[in-house]
């Protein structure tokens, strides 16, 4: 099935990275501010992937199957000056309308449908844009914990836990690499908590699904999950956080925040991997304390840093090789971690790990 990505934003880079894992074919990518005209393998991973970046919408869709929308079309704070300067939202209603025309399947990995922007819009047009269901209902949760909660398994499963000091740091894209490397010769689940799980037929749990649950089904759910991925013979769980782990806002989030953090204790991670970046030591050492005494991991195995860094809003600056390694000797010498690489070398991490548990 051929697939039109829209926009080109973290989410869809993540799609493009790892495509390979996807049941679709991604022919092209439809924005209306960042990268026009470029190959989007190009921009992320520098080497071509034959996927354009382009604004004509027409010319996208000509063969397109389906359009999965990453992000709603909606205007937030940290978006509002690029969807006001490039007119976002009447061209993502033309968007829709177009392949509305064509009779394209649209999906989109956030609610849409009932949003108050667009809501009256699409049901005068009869227009209607799927959602993926990545909030399960009640009668889901529980049919897992019935199945899988007092099932007996050997425990034998090795858990990786992947923190950022921040949000946009690189988590996911280090989950799914160190996964491409362990599903090589070993067998691994990725617990994803990314809106985009689906796609890639790895579903999670969503934080916004932890917000609506209470603690004693959070514990039961979490221990029925990790049953199943036992039962069938994982040798390794990796799960990305979401968010920063020391840059919560607690007054606005705190109910969540304590439950992410129950969650992630119940956890009880083998190992930590820490995303950092190349400037805010403070924020390092603030997560260092968290993953010590709230989370249980007492040292992170490994440092990792992203080879290029968001400055706003789908904007990205790529850092040069001279900055890498100077970073990576402070990060040494200063924390005394077994291993600090870029994300792109993960794969020295999962070395590491096998040696320590598969004597």
């Amino acid at each position: 099935m051929k697939a039109v990505l829209y926009p080109f934003t973290k989410s869809t880079h993540a799609l493009i990275r790892f495509r390979e894992l996807l049941d679709y074919k991604i022919t092209s990518v439809i924005d209306f501010a960042f990268s026009i005209g470029e190959d989007a393998g190009e921009v992320i991973q520098y080497k071509q992937a034959g996927i354009l970046i382009t604004s004509d919408v027409d010319k996208a869709l000509e063969e397109a199957d389906i359009l999965i929308l990453t992000e709603p079309g909606s205007c937030l704070d940290h978006t509002k000056e690029v969807f006001i300067k490039y007119n976002i939202q009447e061209k993502f209603m033309n968007m829709l309308k177009i392949a509305f025309e064509k009779n394209i399947k649209m999906v989109s990995v956030y609610p849409i449908m009932n949003l108050p922007m667009y809501k009256e819009w699409l049901a005068e047009n009869k227009i209607h844009v799927e959602e993926f269901s990545y909030i399960k209902s009640k009668e889901e949760i529980q049919q897992i914990i019935d199945s899988y909660e007092d099932i007996k398994t050997e425990k034998n499963m090795i858990k990786i836990g992947i923190f950022g000091i921040r949000s946009c740091i690189g988590k996911m894209t280090a989950q799914l690499n160190l996964y491409t490397e362990f599903k090589k010769d070993r067998k691994v689940f990725p617990f994803i908590t990314e809106e985009i799980s689906d796609l890639f037929k790895h579903p999670g749990l969503s934080y916004f699904q932890v917000e609506k649950m209470e603690f004693n089904e959070i514990d039961k759910y979490i221990n029925s999950l990790l049953n199943s991925y036992e039962k069938e013979e994982n040798q390794y769980f990796i799960m990305a956080d979401q968010g920063g782990i020391a840059t919560v806002h607690v007054d606005a989030m705190m109910p969540l925040l304590l439950k992410r953090i129950f969650l992630l204790k119940k956890i009880q991670f083998h190992e930590g991997i820490l995303i950092v970046d190349y400037e805010d030591d403070r924020l390092i050492e603030d997560s260092l304390v968290i993953l010590r005494r709230f989370i249980g991991i007492q040292k992170p195995i490994a440092f990792l840093l992203p080879d290029r860094v968001e400055i706003k809003y789908g904007e990205y600056v790529k850092k040069t090789e001279e900055e890498i390694q100077q970073r990576i000797k402070e990060l040494k010498e200063k924390f005394d971690v077994s291993i600090v690489e870029t994300i792109q070398n993960i794969h020295k991490v999962k070395e590491l790990i096998i040696k320590k548990y598969e004597k």
